[in-house]
């Protein structure tokens, strides 16, 4: 097979590959700029940054902050855990807290990607997706700042992705896959560092054990 041939059979994946060098390069790029907090981060990256040192309010709803910084005391805690985790990587630095929320806001292009070409089975709309959203300006600024929301904005991708591929299988009637809508609640789980993710949750997990249900009897039915 030719290189032409090659380039040709692989353009949609070769050309995401770059779409994510950039998804991932302009959040990455000056990360550490600003080196002070700004906006939120008075609450997320000092809260992150006593997690790092162990400290035992940054998770309870006691003792008292410096002046003009206060704890983020939004339980359960994982998002700020993120962020306490790059900083024990790269240091107490501003780059160690934004990493994460960097790498997440990079990676969301590739989940985006998947959602929209297995929702439209068409891999040149997954690519159109993972540009518009590699261009987005508040996604941007969401990846590079300390805070959680784009922790959520992934989970919510992934979890969406799970959705649409139990809905294919549902329509092979393959229902012995009915479990694994269960984990769409799982992911969630995983995005439960905002109190409204356990809101999201519940209602997941209550959809799931329908499904569930609903599938075994059409299986006993053989419809």
């Amino acid at each position: 097979m030719s290189s032409n041939s090659l380039l040709y059979k692989y353009r949609f994946e070769i050309l995401l590959f770059f779409v994510l060098i950039f998804s991932f390069g302009s959040k990455l790029y000056r990360l550490e700029v600003p080196k002070t907090y700004y906006f939120d981060e008075v609450y997320y990256a000092f809260t992150a940054q006593e997690m790092a040192k162990g400290n035992k309010h940054a998770w309870q709803n006691t003792g008292y902050p410096p002046e003009d910084f206060a704890y983020e005391w939004t339980h359960p805690p994982l998002g700020k855990e993120l962020s306490a985790l790059g900083i024990k990587i790269f240091g107490d630095n501003a780059f160690g807290w934004r990493f994460f929320q960097a790498f997440f806001g990079g990676l969301g292009a590739l989940l985006i990607y998947l959602v929209a070409k297995n929702l439209f089975l068409s891999k040149g709309v997954g690519l159109i997706a993972a540009v518009l959203y590699s261009l987005d300006s508040f996604l941007f600024v969401l990846s590079r700042i300390t805070m959680v929301d784009i922790f959520m904005v992934d989970f919510l991708l992934l979890a969406s992705l799970f959705v649409i591929k139990y809905a294919r299988s549902r329509k092979k009637r393959d229902y012995s896959r009915a479990p694994r809508c269960r984990l769409n609640g799982a992911v969630y789980t995983y995005g439960y560092f905002l109190p409204e993710s356990l809101f999201f949750l519940s209602i997941t997990m209550k959809s799931a054990n329908r499904i569930q249900k609903t599938a075994h009897t059409l299986n006993r039915l053989q419809i």
